[in-house]
């Protein structure tokens, strides 16, 4: 692998800067003007610090209205992307209250950027990304899947703009929908002519699935995923090997949560994503050995609740902010009571077929709307944001918004009109979603939100740990070249420690600003196949493995 640079004089008078032994410097390493901080400040138990206080993002299922989902968290990365690139706004009572310097609120080209970086490396991936301001991301049947191409922050393509990526993430609404909800059975448990089996084939499902997933990861032939952010899956039910209960599938180790405590979820990203999404009638099951799962939208629709205790359990301190992303308040309509409803079906001169249809009909639309009704969770999270206090933010489309006389909660789960593009369906929600955007009460949360979100992730770039966070970034020691402790050193943090234990004599009478040119020298960025190259880089998930699904 090869090195990224040595120690040079520095541009601001560091004159007695080492030159250490090594491979050819091919950028010369200048002063840094910030030090990242370090020590407690990195600690997730530090009350004080910004990384203690969790951020959770929640989407709800909800069919093709989880685009209304896409279309708000696109607005709101819009707004952080605004403010990250004119920060006129940070006043001097800002930075006060978030501690920030100077050099902390400068305009920034990406998400990934830091102050302290210094000028031997440059940031490739300019774009704005939801994982360098959300710690989790939680969802349920579509909610679950969530575009990766937008949610799963760090693929980077220099040749893409934000706005392309965006209309990338759509697409895969756009390819679920023309290959599923535009490919129904002929006969199945909703059509006229009943049959005993879901409406759309599981071949279909885990075949767009699949195609989603690598057009996000940019990967035709990934089937298996790892992924280094957190993100949770719910799932109502899993049956199998004498349990029964709720799952969440994980990407991370959680020993004291009261749902499938444990390790992460060892399925790759597109079977979480069909277990989540398997909701009855329309789809089939999802198997895992002697395990079965269905939709994770029946009982959690809003999974928001879950993810806080989920995430409470795993942390000393609670979660800062909860932004909960639905899909349309449920439709309020009419309804005859369920008992004529019962008689009206068994009194009917339909025959015995038609009747059993229209009795799972019935049970399944009951079902589902006590099963899908997300207003109770949202409700106690408001009381527990009160009580515990967090800043909890329910974002969704509401049903007084009825341009043409129909709300987002009316349109079914499945709707895609035409069969070839649905085009009619997305231009509906785009419509309604939008109207909800730009009313004055939406504009004004999702600014506000925009804004917490930004100082914190400042607040969290000043430190040391921010660079492993948002960087794929190692480090080798440069200090002699017969020196090799071990493979790559995975952070700044074991860098310096290790020139602290094994080379105190070259360090020992260096000034700060020298001790960090130094490390800069032993940086080492990895390119698309793992190897190093020089000076930029951008985190980027490894390829390997199969664990959860992406964020």
């Amino acid at each position: 692998m090869e090195q990224i640079g040595q120690a040079s004089p520095s541009s601001e008078g560091d004159s007695n800067a080492p030159t250490l032994a090594g491979p050819t410097s091919r950028t010369p390493s200048h002063g840094l003007r910030v030090y990242p901080l370090t020590g407690y400040l990195h600690n997730d138990e530090e009350k004080d610090g910004p990384w203690a206080g969790k951020i959770i993002l929640s989407l709800d299922g909800g069919g093709i209205r989880g685009y209304s989902s896409l279309l708000i968290v696109e607005d709101l990365m819009s707004k952080i992307a605004a403010l990250e690139q004119d920060t006129s706004w940070i006043d001097e009572n800002i930075k006060a209250t978030y501690q920030l310097y100077d050099e902390d609120v400068k305009n920034v080209r990406c998400s990934a950027d830091y102050p302290w970086k210094g000028q031997n490396i440059t940031v490739r991936d300019e774009r704005f990304y939801p994982a360098h301001y959300f710690d989790y991301m939680a969802g349920t049947s579509t909610g679950g899947w969530a575009p990766s191409d937008l949610l799963n922050c760090s693929e980077p393509q220099a040749d893409a703009s934000q706005a392309q990526r965006n209309n990338e993430a759509k697409e895969q609404y756009t390819r679920f929908g023309d290959n599923v909800f535009g490919q129904s059975r002929w006969f199945h448990m909703r059509s006229v002519l009943w049959y005993p089996r879901p409406k759309y084939a599981a071949i279909k499902v885990r075949q767009t699935i699949l195609e989603v997933v690598r057009l996000g990861l940019r990967d035709p032939s990934i089937v298996d995923y790892e992924v280094q952010r957190e993100t949770l899956a719910m799932d109502p039910r899993r049956v199998g090997g004498g349990t029964e209960g709720p799952f969440v599938h994980r990407s991370f180790l959680n020993e004291s949560s009261p749902y499938n405590r444990g390790s992460a979820s060892k399925m790759p990203i597109w079977q979480a994503a069909m277990a989540t999404t398997a909701a009855p009638v329309f789809f089939e099951r999802q198997h895992d050995g002697n395990d079965a799962y269905i939709d994770g939208g029946l009982g959690f629709n809003n999974p928001a609740k879950i993810a806080y205790k989920d995430v409470s359990d795993r942390h000393a301190l609670p979660p800062k902010i909860v932004i909960s992303i639905g899909t349309g308040e449920k439709a309020s309509r009419p309804v005859m009571p369920r008992r004529n409803q019962l008689g009206d079906i068994m009194g009917s001169s339909d025959d015995r077929r038609q009747r059993l249809k229209k009795l799972v009909e019935l049970v399944f639309k009951h079902s589902k709307n006590w099963l899908t009704d997300v207003d109770e969770v949202v409700d106690d999270m408001g009381f527990m944001a009160n009580m515990f206090k967090f800043k909890f933010t329910r974002l969704s489309v509401p049903n007084d918004i009825r341009p043409g006389g129909h709300c987002l909660g009316e349109i079914p789960l499945d709707d895609w009109r035409p069969k070839d593009g649905g085009r009619t369906t997305l231009e509906r929600l785009e419509n309604l979603t939008n109207t909800y955007l730009a009313q004055a009460e939406t504009r004004g949360m999702l600014e506000e939100c925009a804004r917490e979100l930004v100082l914190l992730r400042r607040q969290r770039a000043r430190t040391e740990r921010w660079e492993t966070y948002a960087m794929d970034v190692t480090y080798r020691c440069c200090a002699d070249e017969n020196c090799h402790p071990g493979p790559y050193l995975k952070n700044r943090r074991s860098m310096r420690r290790h020139f602290d234990e094994k080379h105190g004599e070259l360090t020992r009478d260096k000034s700060p600003r020298e001790m960090e040119n130094i490390l800069n020298t032993c940086r080492v960025v990895k390119d698309e196949t793992g190897g190093a190259r020089d000076g930029s880089a951008s985190r980027r998930p490894p390829r390997q493995g199969t664990n959860g699904i992406a964020r």
